[in-house]
């Protein structure tokens, strides 16, 4: 049986909120003086952690890790770049994968010029760079892994992973071979992320205050998905 939360019961949890995402917000800040005090290590460690956090509570209906940190930046990171997609870098996500699927997606876009690998691309241009008799079911499957390609992608796998896995990663990626629209690509290094974490964090931060529950949900995930995917793929 519900209860209906009292005035008071409603006032309190305000405030707890309210608490909670001060404290978070200090803990952010801290993370400038903690990269210029030479702690770019640990900084950078924190600003993914603080994201991949974040990530994971806003999007409660996802139990990946991987796929919650790239949806968190492309969707609230603010930086158009991030969401764009590195040919190179998704196929070799997808040969990472099992299945015939991927392996069908793969062979598409091993077709596609390697000129194509020194450009970044919007998601929805990937698909067109395939092949005229690329069948349907390869294109609509590899629409839903797009987001393996991206450089937010990119940056959990060589940053996020690797602060937290093996101690510490490079303090940037850097693609000196690499376009955008023409231009060359800014590298993804803290100030790059550590500008997505603070807009990622007033995303969480309003949803929470204007509904008055944890994240927007107070965890409530609208349906519960399998903790491995379709690819077999652990999360």
């Amino acid at each position: 049986m519900s209860v209906t939360p009292s005035e008071a019961d409603l006032q309190a949890k305000a405030r707890f909120i309210e608490a909670y995402f001060k404290d978070l917000c200090a803990r952010i800040t801290f993370l400038e003086e903690l990269h210029g005090s030479n702690h770019a290590d640990e900084a950078m460690l924190l600003c993914c952690c603080y994201i991949d956090g974040l990530a994971n509570n806003l999007n409660v209906d996802d139990p990946s890790s991987h796929r919650n940190f790239v949806r968190v930046l492309r969707e609230h990171g603010g930086e158009v770049f991030l969401t764009r997609v590195h040919l190179k870098h998704l196929r070799n996500a997808l040969d990472r994968l099992r299945g015939k699927p991927a392996q069908h997606a793969l062979e598409a876009l091993q077709k596609v010029s390697g000129a194509m690998d020194h450009e970044l691309h919007p998601e929805a241009a990937v698909l067109a760079l395939l092949p005229s008799n690329t069948p349907d079911s390869v294109r609509g499957w590899l629409r839903n892994q797009l987001w393996r390609g991206t450089l937010a992608c990119v940056a959990y796998e060589q940053l996020r992973c690797l602060s937290v896995h093996r101690l510490g990663a490079s303090g940037a990626i850097i693609f000196s071979n690499t376009q955008l629209d023409g231009n060359p690509v800014p590298p993804i290094d803290f100030a790059v992320l550590y500008r997505v974490l603070w807009r990622v964090f007033e995303v969480a931060h309003d949803r929470s205050i204007r509904s008055n529950r944890w994240f927007g949900h107070d965890f409530r995930a609208a349906e519960p998905r399998n903790a491995q995917t379709e690819d077999g793929e652990s999360t």
